[in-house]
């Protein structure tokens, strides 16, 4: 979610020559600062060696499709070196996440009404990382997660902060 008081503590202490700020519009406009980057969009940073696209972030469940509609959010591919991010947004299952190519780590929300425990199973099972990072967790039980890829290519990390 947008913090203001996190963007700016992050940004009081970075260079100002190398700090952006990016999202969609609503959460720039809320801002007042930064760049607009619609579904599909792509930046790149950092003299060209890590490179950002907005990818879709959104809900498919009925009761939930005004809270997080098509096309409004973001969620992003991070591209940096070798390695592939997909930092998820508020987001359930979504048909793009079977094109979205090689993923090493993906941060995934579980908590309605974003994912299930279950769509995140279900979420990871498509994209394939390396390392899942569910976040937004609230008081969500995560036992189905973590025994969904016990013994499996997928590796679980848990953050207590990220709940």
């Amino acid at each position: 979610h947008l913090s203001k008081e996190a963007i700016a503590y992050i940004s009081s202490s970075a260079n100002p020559d190398n700090f952006e700020i990016y999202g969609n519009r609503k959460s720039i406009e809320a801002l007042g600062q930064g760049t607009v980057l619609n579904n599909g969009d792509t930046v790149s940073v950092n003299n060209n060696r890590t490179h950002i696209k907005a990818v879709p972030a959104y809900n498919t469940t009925r009761s939930h499709l005004k809270l997080h509609p098509k096309g409004n959010g973001n969620g992003y591919l991070i591209e940096t070196g070798d390695i592939v991010i997909y930092v998820a947004g508020d987001t359930e299952v979504i048909p793009e996440m079977k094109r979205f190519g090689k993923v090493d780590i993906a941060f995934l929300p579980v908590n309605q009404p974003t994912m299930t425990p279950e769509q995140c199973i279900k979420a990871a099972k498509i994209i394939k990382p390396r390392v899942l990072v569910p976040y937004h967790m609230g008081e969500t039980d995560m036992t189905p997660v973590l025994k969904a890829f016990e013994g499996s290519d997928i590796r679980v990390i848990f953050h207590e902060e990220l709940r």
